[in-house]
């Protein structure tokens, strides 16, 4: 019985192998994301570090152990490390500028081209437009989640904050997030709005802000329905609400005087 057949039906081998694997992947993306982002260095590809990971990568791709073990591990890895990177950088960042671009550099000047180079060994090349795909929408999910986790405070920065909004307009266009949108905000909305604490004059400006927001990502209105219906109705049980609201437009007009 060869290494290839124990690997195959041995179960408790087969989950070491690919905890092994998912390490090994692990601590050599990490080596060739660290090299692939010093520009003094030469590309990671060529570093003696990575050549020497390669050499273990080579057999496997070699015994035909990628796809029925190694391709699992990878993706598992990489997702990780997409998460990481995203949350790391950007998670609270500043709202007056896109994160995708950057984001997309770091894709295919790190991950895309690691995959390109632990693949080359494989007698069948990959589809790499299914991998980018593929890493691509992982991408756009984890900026949709960091950005909807700030979105009140981009509310409250708008229209300064129109960069973080426009990231998440073009994440809805490329993975389903619009109802954990509503439910973050709605969550949001009802901890530091809806309670006797909050000033009516901040609920109502938050509410404004929110229409704006709501309406540019969403123009049907659904969206807006769904987050905005609670905030109306716990106005319209304020005392001083109407009283709020005529200060404020009688401020527009002394202001545009």
């Amino acid at each position: 019985m060869d290494f290839t057949t124990i690997l195959f039906e041995i179960e408790e081998i087969r989950k070491l192998f690919t905890v092994c694997c998912t390490d090994f992947y692990k601590r050599g993306f990490d080596s060739f994301d660290n090299l692939a982002q010093d520009i003094d260095c030469p590309p990671a590809e060529h570093s003696d570090e990575m050549k020497n990971f390669d050499y273990i990568n080579r057999y496997l791709c070699c015994l035909y152990l990628f796809e029925e073990f190694v391709h699992d591990a990878v993706i598992h890895v990489l997702n990780s490390q997409i998460r990481h990177f995203i949350t790391e950088h950007f998670s609270g960042c500043s709202h007056d500028t896109s994160i995708i671009g950057p984001v997309m550099t770091w894709l295919y000047s790190s991950v895309i081209t690691f995959i390109e180079f632990i693949t080359q060994h494989q007698l069948v090349p990959p589809n790499m437009e299914v991998w980018k795909k593929r890493l691509k929408f992982f991408c756009y999910k984890t900026i949709a989640t960091v950005r909807i986790n700030d979105l009140f405070e981009i509310m409250v920065d708008y229209p300064e904050s129109h960069a973080a909004v426009l990231d998440i307009k073009k994440c809805i266009g490329h993975v389903q997030c619009s109802n954990y949108l509503v439910k973050t905000v709605q969550d949001t909305f009802k901890e530091r709005l809806l309670h006797p604490g909050a000033n009516t004059e901040d609920i109502i400006t938050q509410y404004s802000s929110a229409i704006k927001v709501l309406r540019f990502l969403d123009p049907s209105g659904a969206m807006l329905e769904k987050v905005c219906a609670p905030l109306r109705t716990y106005l319209k049980k304020r005392e001083d609400t109407i009283r709020c609201i005529l200060n404020s437009l009688m401020s527009e007009e002394e202001n545009e005087l």
